[in-house]
């Protein structure tokens, strides 16, 4: 006899519904850490708009209390609004801030970002210090940024929404780099950093 164990979403649970759960997360809900098991339709209703809103407001709980670089100018964030006007939203492109997983540095705006990686690690872009393999799983991809946050969807349960090159490799780190691609990739970096240090 066969038996097959089949988990339900917690929303339609509650709703003395049985779908069948597509995901489940691990959230630490401040008394301790619950699971959320939820469908496809509530993974994309309920999970991915607090998932959005925490990479967007969230601060990594390594790098809580650090300040962020802002511009003196700017009294609050701009946010684009997808009508062209400012109000609620995503922060714009060059309001993001980003985490080198090299050296931690946190930069305000994606040009500064790569400003950051060529001036201090000596690489036109981010992705390209990030190379073509995934430093999760080992798998290969192509050294552009889009490339690698396309496979990073393969890790939400490990990066918690956070697909950007450094989470990737901020998770790895996190994890112990179990394929040895951090620690390859800190090599090469450092040879880089080398040769910009000696000119």
């Amino acid at each position: 006899m066969a038996t097959e164990i089949v988990r339900w979403c917690d929303v339609h649970l509650a709703r003395d519904e049985r779908v069948p759960v597509e995901a489940a997360h691990h959230v630490n809900a401040g008394d301790g850490e619950r699971v959320v098991e939820l469908c496809a339709g509530c993974e994309s209703e309920y999970w991915q708009p607090f998932a959005d809103f925490v990479t967007t407001f969230g601060v990594r709980a390594k790098d809580a209390g650090k300040p962020v670089a802002r511009r003196a100018t700017d009294a609050a964030p701009r946010v684009a609004t997808g009508t062209g006007g400012s109000g609620a939203g995503r922060p714009l492109e060059d309001e993001r801030v980003y985490v080198c997983w090299v050296c931690s540095e946190r930069v305000t705006g994606a040009y500064p970002f790569k400003r950051h990686t060529r001036d201090v690690h000596g690489f036109g872009l981010p992705s390209e210090m990030a190379g073509d393999t995934c430093p999760i799983c080992g798998a290969s991809t192509k050294a552009r940024s889009a490339s690698m946050a396309s496979h990073a969807q393969a890790h939400l349960d490990i990066l918690g929404g956070d697909t950007s090159v450094s989470g990737v490799f901020l998770a790895a780190i996190r994890l112990g780099d179990p394929h040895g691609v951090v620690a390859a990739r800190l090599d090469e970096v450092r040879k880089r950093e080398g040769v910009l240090n000696a000119a």
